[in-house]
This record gives structure tokens, sequence and C-alpha cells, in this order.
């Protein structure tokens, strides 16, 4: 069929063409991030010469989807090779130098997301479905992008400290078939003001600040500055400071929680209060969105939002006006709040038609209940 080569045909099929062809590229590549595995094409083979779709709404919409959706297959191969240079202490360098690459990749390609259609809203050519659609490409072309910044940067910033019990995409578990990471991880725990996570599939503990590794004069040169000290001596030479990394973790993961609810809801078309199964409908706010191809993304906001809750705890445990007055501490510990929830109910919605998404729902609301207790 030659569906990736195609010319810039015009007949009344040419974008029925277009769009199979690039959502059969999407899948393929969507196939590499969901299992992190090697991906089975070239991504940028030059043979693909097929032009993109176009919404009438939105004409750059589907070149912004594809170009995120390249950037996270692009993240999840670093980190494929991120850890297998972990592994083996070798050819780190690269790392280095492709860290840097995908960070300027992924923040250059956000800022195109946030653009601006050239043609205004009003121009929807009356199809509302179809602008619908470029809207939320725009807005998982967001969400995809900021998980690649995620991926790029989480391991500078939190050494990959397992924080959910169950493997989840390519996350670090916390069990006890994973207790060779979370040994390796425990010296950095430490230096991060992180303890008391155990290799248990019995359930995430508290991590608490440990008073004997931690005292006001190691403050400065820990949790103000998001930064620790990794246990992996043989990675000083990343391009990134841990707080530069941690911050653009905290910048993605909160753009991620934005980013889910904005999504539509289905509409549906019947008028009758009972569908033709006899069974009332939901009301319309909670109606179960679609199955998200993407939500590992959820994931991976969900970690760098706990990992920096926890470090915002130890800072503010460590300032000098602890309980006395709202410090900046606070107000970033009630925002990763929101954030969390909003990322809760957003799941909770997906997995009331996707019951294979429970356990992402219970792991991020149980480290959710254990990171705030009171409420």
């Amino acid at each position: 069929m030659s569906l990736h080569s195609l010319g810039e045909e015009y007949d009344e099929f040419a974008e029925a063409r277009r769009r199979a062809w690039w959502m059969t590229y999407y899948c393929v590549l969507q196939g590499s991030i969901v299992s992190t595995t090697p991906l089975a094409i070239v991504a940028n083979d030059p043979q693909f010469v097929t032009p993109y779709p176009r919404f009438a709404a939105d004409p750059d919409g589907w070149a912004v989807l594809m170009q995120a959706q390249q950037v996270l297959v692009s993240a999840t191969q670093f980190v494929i090779d991120l850890n297998k240079c972990i592994s083996t202490r070798t050819n780190m360098p690269y790392i280095y130098e492709r860290m840097q690459q995908l960070d300027t990749w992924a923040s250059s390609a956000l800022a195109q997301s946030n653009l601006l259609p050239i043609v205004p809203p009003s121009m929807n050519c009356g199809d509302g479905m179809e602008f619908t659609t470029a809207q939320s490409i725009r807005s998982i072309s967001r969400i995809k992008l900021s998980s690649a910044q995620i991926k790029t940067h989480r391991f500078r910033a939190f050494s990959d400290i397992p924080i959910f019990i169950k493997k989840h995409c390519d996350l670090t578990a916390a069990n006890s078939n994973n207790s060779a990471a979370c040994n390796s991880a425990k010296d950095s725990r430490v230096q991060n003001g992180i303890t008391d996570i155990r290799c248990s599939c019995g359930g995430l503990e508290p991590f608490q600040q440990s008073s004997s590794e931690y005292t006001p004069s190691t403050a400065s040169s820990t949790s103000s500055d998001y930064q620790s000290i990794s246990q992996y001596s043989f990675t000083s030479g990343f391009p990134f400071s841990i707080q530069h990394s941690a911050k653009v973790c905290l910048r993605a993961a909160l753009l991620i929680s934005r980013m889910f609810p904005s999504l539509p809801i289905p509409q549906p078309i019947i008028n009758e209060p009972k569908s033709p199964q006899g069974m009332t409908l939901q009301p319309p706010n909670q109606l179960p969105r679609t199955m998200p191809s993407f939500a590992c993304c959820l994931m991976q906001g969900s970690y760098a939002m706990l990992m920096i809750f926890y470090k915002a705890r130890v800072e503010k445990q460590l300032s000098p006006d602890y309980g006395n007055k709202t410090t900046p501490s606070d107000r970033l510990i009630e925002e990763l709040r929101q954030g969390l929830e909003r990322i809760i109910a957003t799941v909770t919605n997906y997995a009331a038609a996707f019951e294979a998404l429970d356990g992402m729902r219970d792991e991020i609301e149980g480290a959710y209940q254990t990171a705030f207790p009171q409420l």
C-alpha cells in the first residue's frame, strides 16, 4: 500500500490514508514506550515521507503530536541506555551528551506545543469534534513531552529511588524481587533525607527523616537545594545539577497533573435517560474517558511529585522557622498535594472503564495517603 511514502494527493481519501499511516507509526513507537524496549523501526527513517494529516482548526497539531511521540520514545531509549551504562559502569560520556540533547529537544518541542494555532478557533469549519480533537492533541503532546522530561532528568534528580511497590512502566519497584535495586539506593536515600523505604510487598511505609543523619548544618547542602550525593561516584559528569533536574521534574509533573483534567470527557449522543441496555447513564462529569495510551505519564508525574514532596518536607523540618509561620516549603507541599489529587481523580476516572488501571490508581493513592496521612 506504500502508506509511508504518499505524496501530496488531495482526493477524498487522502486525509484518511495519511491518518492511517501516522497512527500506525504512532502505535509502533507507543509499543516501545510502554514496554521499555528498543525501537523496532528507525523513527526518523527518510523513507517516511507521507505528509502529516491536518486539522482545519490546527494545521500543525499532527506534527506537534508526532514530534512529542518521537521525543518520548527517545527518552525511553535513554532510560534503557542509562540502565545499561550504570550496570556496566561504562560509556557514561555518551549518556551525558544524550541527556543534554534530549533536554534541548524536549524543551523546544514543549515550547512549540504551547504556541497557539495559526488558524483561530472560530475557523473550525463547523466540525466541533475535529476542533475538540485538535485541542486534545495539543494537551496530549504536552503530557508526553513532560513525561519525556521526567524520564530524562529522573535519575539525576532522584537516583531512581523506588516509591511504588509494584513495577509500573520503567519506574523502579520497591518490592522483594527488586532487593538489589533497593540496596543500591540505600545510601542515596540517606543523602536525600529519605529513609525507611522497605523492599517489601507488604506495603509502602512512611518516609522518615533521620535525625541522626540530618542536622541544620547539613541542610544547606542537601534538601534546600534539592541536592544529594549520589551513590554512583562514576556519574559525576552529568551536564545538569541535581537541583536543576529536580526543578525540571517538578515543572513537568505539575503540568501533567493539569493537562489530564483538561482532556474531554465522553458526550453521549443518546437523549434517553437510560442506555439501550437499560442501564442508567452516569452524570456527564463522571463518565469515564477512553483508555489512555499515555497512562505511564501519570505514574511518571506522580513519582516526581512524591519525591519532591519528601525533599520539601525535610527542608521544612530543617527550617529555622519550622512551626512558626508559612514557609515556601509549605506552599510547595500544598501545590504538590493538589497535583497528586488531580492525578488520582484522573486515574480513578479511567479505571471506571478499564480495570487494568486499578493497580496504578491504588499505588498512587496509597503513596498519597502515606505522604498526607492527616488528610
